[in-house]
């Protein structure tokens, strides 16, 4: 699927069912992780655990850095050695969990569980420890459904904000940017539907603007070599127009002309998008598959957030 078409599919998955406007919180480990006894190897694992957590909650956290995080400290309270032969190693670890903005440092709540794990080493103990994070997800699930509640009160005041940056971004050419700002705020929020709007609107100005580029490219291409052995090529390039684009009437002329000149057949595989594009629950389908994956590449292009570490490290 092309990239353009893409774009068009997110907004129209966007308006049609809420993917990306729900909360975002995302795991957070400190750089450091042997602090009090935690062994480096486990920097990976707590991530992987504590996005199970949120997963498990209904918080997606696959859509890059948010600015709401959650991150747990490991204290070791206790080490026991067993009888058995071999000798294993019993660690009882105290895990504080907190959850809040961790741009601006405000803490929206902590939780304190115990864990304990058993292995041949320190190491391997407190890392089986660490696994077994998920037997008390419930428990601190009622702290990561107050950190939502705080979460939207955040966007509940900040959303004017947010739909002025969405439109100034907008105003400057940065479509994707905008879409992602505005899908921030939830539904929750009273701005939800005018922010649902803007994201229709920047969709189709996304989609409009480069189908434009690609259809110039090809008009500018084909007069410079109109051949049969360019003809396929251009063909390839005019078949990345979206058929919702404004110019796309123009681009099927000139696909048309193009293939009676060249007397070549319409590319079978793009008529079969075409088709598919028209089926209305097929492109629901296309929608619902298409908008988060778009949402979560974006994400990752972004420039990583900056987190306050010096004040997070107070929230125990």
């Amino acid at each position: 699927m092309k990239a353009i078409r893409l774009f068009a599919l997110m907004v129209l998955a966007l308006t049609a069912k809420v993917m990306m406007a729900q909360v975002h919180i995302s795991p957070y480990v400190f750089e450091d992780p042997n602090v009090d006894g935690l062994p480096g190897t486990a920097t990976s694992l707590i991530e992987g655990k504590l996005r199970a957590i949120l997963s498990r909650n209904g918080i997606n956290s696959n859509l890059g850095e948010s600015r709401f995080i959650l991150t747990a400290k490991f204290d070791v309270l206790e080490k026991e050695m067993t009888t058995t032969v071999p000798v294993k190693i019993i660690s009882h670890l105290n895990v504080n969990f907190a959850i809040g903005d961790g741009i601006d440092g405000t803490c929206y709540g902590t939780k304190n569980v115990e864990i304990t794990g058993v292995g041949e080493t320190d190491e391997q103990a407190i890392i089986n420890a660490v696994r077994n994070l998920d037997k008390k997800a419930n428990v601190v699930s009622e702290l990561i459904q107050r950190g939502v509640g705080r979460i939207i009160d955040y966007y509940r005041s900040n959303a004017g904000n947010i739909l002025a940056r969405g439109k100034g971004l907008m105003k400057s050419g940065n479509y994707d940017e905008a879409i992602f700002e505005l899908s921030m705020i939830p539904q929750e929020c009273q701005q939800y539907k005018e922010a649902q709007t803007l994201i229709g609107t920047a969709g189709r100005q996304r989609v409009n603007q480069n189908s434009a580029k690609i259809l110039n490219e090809a008009q500018a291409t084909w007069s410079a070599n109109p051949t049969a052995a360019n003809a396929s090529n251009i063909i390839t390039l005019l078949s990345q127009i979206d058929p919702s684009a404004a110019c796309y009437q123009q681009a099927k002329a000139l696909m048309n002309k193009i293939e009676a000149r060249a007397k070549l057949e319409q590319d079978r595989a793009y008529q079969l998008v075409v088709k598919q594009m028209n089926n209305e629950a097929e492109m629901e389908k296309a929608r619902l598959r298409s908008a988060e994956r778009i949402a979560v590449a974006y994400a990752k292009s972004r420039p990583r957030v900056i987190y306050n570490t010096r004040i997070i490290r107070t929230w125990w």
